[in-house]
């Protein structure tokens, strides 16, 4: 038998190292098997989340083989609070992700706080642990460490593990850890998720709106005709009406659909972490796929309408491009060196782009030259622009904070700025004088026009992704797998 340690004896979530689980043989064939192959997960995670290099292979027969050889050492049960009622419940193990990844850390790359999210294979099949093996030790390198933390707001490390050979860590996905950066040397680890099935009835979602939801993170929302469409982690699109009622699903994506964009009355634009852009269009009562384009080395981020005809899309390249509604590409541009988180229209003649790299750039529609740009000291994440003729605008960042800017003689000034939310602004909104924003401290937020005064909140369990207004509520989507509609209260 291998030598087990409770990593967190304290906590209820499950923590362990089995020493030596793996012999050093079968590590350095890993390593010499792919060690060509990685490449920068920029293409698919933010600077301000992770740096280091990954490759990810599907492997059914390499996942049937790790899994016998550690299922002894793996509770055969499972009784889980998770944050979405989805994921809670009483649990039976069953096998191990055929989706493996392989990452490699070099010199100062890192990957920062985070929760390792649950991989659906359906509602009753689910991932809970996290299965982690160190294909090499810190004989190898300097710092690495895996660090596990009380909470997302708090950096309190209570439990840290040293790297070493052929050490497997299991651990509930709803522990914060993160892998600390790499002095010197190379890391190496193998990565995948233990897989189990619903032993207990289904919990139903008790939502009376969008009752179903998704399976896992939503990230966008949007109005069409009188219908709701969201898109989330689950690969689908689904289609709902203003009651929340289920009328049909869209299927076409590989991965996250991270934002829909509403073209004109018949055309719906999604794009996906998949490195797609989809063109739907409406006719005879269903959805049909019009184009499937790939023009952006990484992950699609962004849409911008620019008229019935014509739309813009910013993604992990850093690239703008300007598609037309058949699907070519009219222009291209290099915006930003990194993610580019966000796309607005200014008015008829500019539109903004926000990005990872801090920057906040004013561009000429005609002719995609830099009119302006304003550098703060973190990631830009989210922007909405005042539908009037003042040019002014508001954005959100990783430290919470959102900040009013203006657009006077094509010069960006700033006017106004509130710490608004205790984790990344993801999204904002405006409704007549009042902005709304949703962030990762799980909230959303409704302000008054100088950022000075909350009018309401609504709390998610989840961080909260993207907001959809209309004439009487707010309808909010989160990382819970919830749509919740909560109704606007009047402004004081």
């Amino acid at each position: 038998m291998k030598e087990i340690i409770d990593i967190l004896p304290t906590r209820g979530e499950v923590c362990l190292l089995i020493r030596g689980a793996f012999d050093r043989q079968f590590c350095d064939r890993i390593i010499d098997e792919t060690r060509k192959n990685f490449r920068p997960a920029k293409t698919h995670y933010p600077r301000s989340y992770r740096n280091n290099e990954r490759q990810v292979k599907e492997d059914e027969s390499l996942a049937t083989f790790l899994f016998k050889e550690i299922k002894n050492y793996v509770p055969s049960k499972l009784k889980i609070d998770g944050i979405s009622q989805l994921e809670q419940g009483e649990w039976e193990l069953r096998s191990l992700n055929s989706h493996i990844r392989i990452c490699r850390y070099l010199p100062e790359q890192y990957f920062h706080k985070h929760l390792d999210g649950v991989y659906y294979e359906s509602i009753d099949v689910q991932s809970k642990l996290t299965f982690m093996i160190y294909l090499n030790g810190t004989e190898e390198y300097e710092g690495g460490r895996t660090l596990f933390f009380s909470s997302k707001v708090e950096d309190i490390i209570i439990g840290e593990y040293i790297p070493r050979k052929g050490d497997l860590i299991i651990f509930d996905h709803n522990l914060w850890h993160s892998g600390e950066e790499v002095r010197s040397g190379e890391k190496y680890i193998l990565r995948s998720d233990i897989l189990y099935s619903r032993l207990d009835v289904k919990v139903e979602n008790q939502e009376d709106f969008c009752q179903d939801g998704h399976l896992g993170y939503i990230w966008s929302i949007v109005n069409f005709r009188d219908w709701i469409i969201t898109g989330g982690r689950d690969k689908d699109i689904k289609i709902w009406t203003s009651e929340g009622a289920k009328l049909f699903e869209l299927q076409g994506h590989q991965n996250s659909i991270l934002k829909l964009l509403k073209l004109n009355s018949e055309v719906l634009i999604s794009c996906s972490r998949d490195q797609s852009i989809k063109i739907w269009k409406y006719r005879s009562k269903q959805f049909e796929l019009q184009s499937s384009l790939k023009v952006h080395n990484g992950t699609v981020l962004c849409l911008c309408r620019i008229n019935n005809q014509e739309f813009l899309s910013g993604g992990a390249d850093g690239l703008v491009n300007r598609i037309t509604l058949e699907g070519k590409i009219i222009g291209t541009h290099q915006a930003h060196e990194e993610w580019i988180w966000g796309i607005e229209r200014l008015d008829e003649e500019s539109y903004i782009t926000i990005g990872e790299d801090g920057l906040l750039k004013i561009w000429d529609l005609s002719t995609s030259n830099q009119i302006d740009k304003w550098l703060g000291e973190v990631p830009i994440n989210s922007v909405v622009v005042k539908d009037d003729e003042r040019n002014e605008f508001y954005v959100g960042r990783l430290d919470g904070s959102i900040i009013k800017f203006k657009v006077a003689n094509q010069v960006i000034e700033k006017i106004a700025e509130g710490n608004c939310h205790s984790g990344i602004v993801r999204c904002l909104k405006i409704d007549q004088n009042m902005i709304i924003s949703g962030g990762e401290d799980n909230r959303v937020k409704i302000w008054d026009s100088t950022l000075k005064t909350l009018q309401q909140e609504i709390v998610h369990e989840n961080f909260v992704q993207d907001i959809l207004v209309t004439e009487n509520s707010i309808i909010s989507v989160s990382y819970d797998g919830r749509i919740l509609r909560t109704k606007k209260l009047q402004a004081t």
